[in-house]
């Protein structure tokens, strides 16, 4: 339970404490306390403590993925939807890669075609998996029949949340699936996360720079 000492609308400061509350409500169900060191007209320090629990065996960390690294990294968009593709590429602009987006499967084959013809292949593939007549799934399982094309790390944008997707996605080694709509730090993180754990990654990143014009 929680409430506002001064209710009022004209009331000097600003906020309600509830973040407060909240905050000392975590610390109890972590057998913690939480206190203040205050001083009038200087500021006050909030302090606290938690218990936890020892991991019983040491977890090998992921390599990190050095942001810098994703300047200039080819990525192909694909989805049906101009308005996603548009704050997709935006997206990927601001982060200094180098999207090419197309609306559908026909276009994804042929420009994938294209760039490793041309010896450029993209590091990274976003598919949008509910699209009319060949869907993100199917596109993928397509680009995996053609050893010379299987060189990108590919990732699953849905907007639906059965759990049926999560299966098809494993079975076709899709790095992660994110719903949307998406938060471009979640974005941001997912791809971090699945360049670093591709052994084809520091090749690609290494070439990028000087590939893409």
């Amino acid at each position: 339970a929680f409430y506002q000492g001064d209710s009022s609308t004209t009331r000097k400061y600003g906020g309600t404490g509830l973040g407060l509350a909240i905050s000392s409500q975590l610390v109890a169900l972590m057998r913690g306390r939480i206190w203040v060191d205050s001083e009038l007209g200087w500021g006050s320090t909030f302090h606290f403590t938690a218990h936890f629990t020892v991991a019983p065996q040491a977890v090998e960390p992921i390599p990190a993925v050095d942001r810098a690294s994703l300047r200039g990294l080819r990525v192909l968009v694909v989805d049906d939807n101009a308005t996603n593709r548009r704050i997709l590429e935006e997206t990927l602009h601001n982060w200094q890669m180098a999207p090419t987006t197309v609306a559908g499967a026909h276009d994804a084959l042929a420009a994938i075609d294209r760039a490793v013809s041309e010896d450029r292949p993209y590091a990274l593939i976003l598919l949008d998996a509910q699209m009319p007549r060949v869907d993100g799934f199917a596109l993928a399982q397509r680009i995996q029949e053609r050893p010379e094309w299987n060189v990108a790390t590919i990732m699953m944008l849905s907007s639906s949340d059965q759990g049926e997707e999560h299966q098809r996605c494993e079975d076709l080694g899709i790095a992660a699936r994110l719903l949307k709509p998406l938060k471009q730090s979640e974005l941001l993180d997912a791809i971090v996360t699945v360049l670093s754990k591709s052994p084809r990654h520091q090749e690609l990143i290494t070439e990028a720079p000087t590939r893409c014009a």
